[in-house]
């Protein structure tokens, strides 16, 4: 987390970078715009201040807003026969849409969570000659007792 001013703060997250303005509540990642809840990247910029992250939060997610939701009671709907639907509504046509899917099997577009980029992969080494980078099978390396 790098301060460019006092509401602004740069954080780098592995090589990509993000701008969070505190003052404004915004991301460059739009999380913490579209939530209205700090972000990862704002919450990264609210521990290294000492600040809390509640004042940070909408009025939405507080505990009396919840609360004031449920205080109504709700009816169901009734028979949907007896809906008053009027007639541009029912007379527009909706359509499937449009395109075949691509044949083979979908690719995968999991998000890899900010924990996972740390970790490194297993270096692989060759139990015949030790050398790291290739295994037992693919070996070009000959021991010294097999050339006897």
């Amino acid at each position: 987390v790098v301060e460019t001013n006092k509401y602004v703060y740069t954080v780098l997250d592995g090589i990509t970078q993000f701008t969070v303005c505190l003052h404004q509540r915004t991301c460059t990642c739009e999380r913490f715009q579209l939530d209205e809840l700090p972000c990862p990247h704002a919450l990264a910029v609210l521990t290294i201040k000492h600040t809390g992250y509640e004042k940070y939060c909408s009025d939405y997610y507080t505990r009396k807003n919840l609360l004031l939701t449920y205080q109504f009671q709700m009816d169901p709907l009734p028979d949907e026969s007896t809906w008053n639907t009027p007639t541009h509504v029912l007379e527009e046509v909706v359509l499937p849409p449009y395109g075949k899917r691509p044949p083979g099997r979908p690719k995968n577009k999991r998000h890899t969570q900010l924990r996972e980029d740390g970790f490194k992969k297993a270096k692989i080494t060759c139990s015949n000659c030790g050398q790291q980078d290739h295994n037992r099978k693919t070996c070009k390396n000959v021991r010294l007792y097999d050339q006897e």
